[in-house]
């Protein structure tokens, strides 16, 4: 591969110079056209991964916002390929907190694309590195509620295959830790989670009722 003439190393080369000299906004949007560019070298793609995570230490956000927008879109193999992206840098950088969040936000494209055992997997995994950190930082607030998005997410995967009783365990989980957070969003959350559910069930129990009432 002739590097000056790739059109992906061409536009990431111009997104990193953006990033360097302070431009992080504009950084994000040329990144991105070079990731929706492509390229089959794994280890290119990962450099512009590579210039978010360490140039914008404390900004997290302008780097998983990459695999949100294309979720947004529906793009889900660059999403998915985003947050894949960003666990292997997590873990390369010991940081199990932005590790367990990008589980979570792979899980949810795993989802979106019906993959429902490694959506499952993804949120488990996001659970178990919450529940193994020590007391003092497994109990802060932050933590709770990345804990409570798991539980959601878990809910969310289960529904989706139709398996309402594991959904209805998980989102009554969402609002046990939603009152004792006194966090009403993540109480909201936990209602409409449970509410679909039961709506679902309902519809259920309907539809073998009036089948029954026709079988022979």
């Amino acid at each position: 591969m002739k590097l000056d003439k790739s059109p992906f190393v061409v536009v990431s080369v111009i997104g990193q110079e953006l990033l360097t000299h302070g431009f992080p906004g504009a950084s994000v949007v040329v990144l991105e056209a070079g990731l929706k560019i492509g390229t089959c070298s794994l280890k290119l793609r990962g450099s512009v991964f590579s210039a978010l995570i360490f140039l914008l230490p404390d900004d997290e956000k302008s780097v998983v916002s990459l695999g949100h927008v294309y979720t947004a879109i529906g793009d889900y193999p660059n999403a998915l390929a985003s947050h894949k992206q960003c666990v292997l840098l997590a873990r390369q950088d010991q940081c199990q907190l932005t590790e367990a969040r990008q589980l979570g936000n792979m899980g949810a494209v795993y989802t979106a694309l019906g993959d429902f055992n490694n959506a499952v997997q993804c949120h488990e995994l996001h659970l178990d590195i919450l529940l193994v950190k020590p007391c003092d930082l497994w109990q802060s607030l932050e933590n709770r509620r990345e804990e409570a998005r798991a539980y959601s997410n878990l809910g969310s995967a289960h529904h989706s295959e139709r398996d309402f009783d594991k959904a209805v365990s998980y989102h009554t989980r969402v609002l046990e830790l939603g009152q004792e957070l006194a966090d009403r969003a993540i109480q909201m959350r936990a209602y409409a989670g449970l509410g679909h559910a039961a709506r679902c069930m309902q519809v259920r129990v309907r539809l073998y009722e009036h089948d029954s009432r026709f079988s022979p």
